[in-house]
């Protein structure tokens, strides 16, 4: 397989025997060489320091300009979340590359002022608070605005991530903006949509996605079906063996992210295991190895309590296969 031939694993690090890691190197090792590719959902958390941070930072600002270094050290894979609260920007992506190895790759995510319908009513968003956006899903802006500054490092690129809700339209009008959107975006990009209304979870808007060449991406959150229930219509309709699977494990279905952030914060520890998750984690797994296929698994802080110890706690129990 091209993408683990790609890849390889345990760089020399003097640091490693200072840190307490919660899972062992050659089981992350063992996941890449069978097509599973563990990260998080992004890397500056000080909590992780001990555990996948044992660099002495002077500065919280020299900790979040530099610890991707330590990071990719132990991960394949991790979302660049950044991207989703502003314009992403070539400079700043040049620095990134620079800290990691060649093998390393990327999930970035789509910049929210191309996701939301109407800018919520919060501070950040200024005098826009509350209004209609109007570059709400504007595929000129995406590729000018968004892939341009990123498209030169496109093989550093697993995945693009654009998180979809409805916001105020109804399920037709979401489709159909949608729809014109895909319409515009070349195949070559590596698109991923991720559906955050259970009631898009549906054949016809599968369906949508698969038509137009692009990918659904496999979603622990809010409100949502188990990632067990999203599997068997991935599955029904195909999409699970044309490109590699990205799940992106955030949240339970029945807990808010606001309030699991100031819970779980400093995100050092596993405060809610959550069992059915890692039961359907397991079974997904298996099929993907079984078809000779590649998964990215992207774990926040929020599902569980700390993103390190859910990969770890995946990795306890997982049986690859090799090619």
């Amino acid at each position: 397989m091209a993408y683990q031939e790609s890849f390889f694993f345990g760089r020399s690090n003097s640091a490693k025997e200072t840190r307490d890691l919660p899972f062992k190197q050659d089981l992350m090792g063992e996941a890449i060489c069978s097509g599973i590719f563990l990260g998080t959902s992004s890397w500056k958390f000080r909590g992780w320091e001990g555990t996948i941070y044992s660099s002495v930072y002077e500065s919280q600002m020299e900790f979040e300009k530099n610890c991707l270094r330590e990071y990719a050290d132990l991960f394949p894979i991790v979302s660049l979340d950044a991207t989703y609260y502003d314009w992403p920007r070539e400079a700043y992506m040049r620095k990134l590359l620079n800290q990691v190895p060649s093998s390393f790759r990327f999930c970035v995510k789509v910049t929210n002022e191309l996701t939301m319908p109407k800018f919520p009513m919060h501070p950040r968003f200024g005098a826009l608070a509350g209004k209609q956006n109007t570059e709400f899903l504007n595929a000129a802006a995406f590729l000018q605005k968004f892939w341009d500054p990123i498209g030169f490092m496109q093989d550093r690129v697993a995945t693009v991530v654009l998180a979809f809700s409805k916001g105020g339209l109804s399920a037709d009008g979401a489709q159909e903006r949608l729809t014109l959107f895909l319409e515009a975006i070349p195949s070559e990009i590596p698109l991923y949509v991720e559906v955050r209304d259970r009631e898009l979870w549906n054949e016809e808007f599968i369906e949508l996605i698969r038509r137009h060449g692009h990918q659904m991406a496999l979603h622990s959150y809010t409100n949502l079906p188990s990632i067990a229930w999203q599997w068997k219509r991935l599955r029904a309709a195909g999409l699970v063996a044309k490109a590699p699977i990205l799940l992106r494990a955030l949240l339970p279905s029945h807990r808010e992210k606001t309030a699991s952030m100031d819970w779980m914060a400093p995100y050092d520890q596993t405060l809610e295991p959550q069992e059915d998750f890692h039961r359907d984690l397991s079974e997904i797994s298996a099929e993907i190895v079984a078809a000779k296929g590649v998964g990215f698994f992207i774990f926040g802080n929020c599902l569980e309590g700390s993103a390190p110890q859910s990969v770890g706690r995946f990795l306890k129990t997982y049986k690859p296969v090799a090619y």
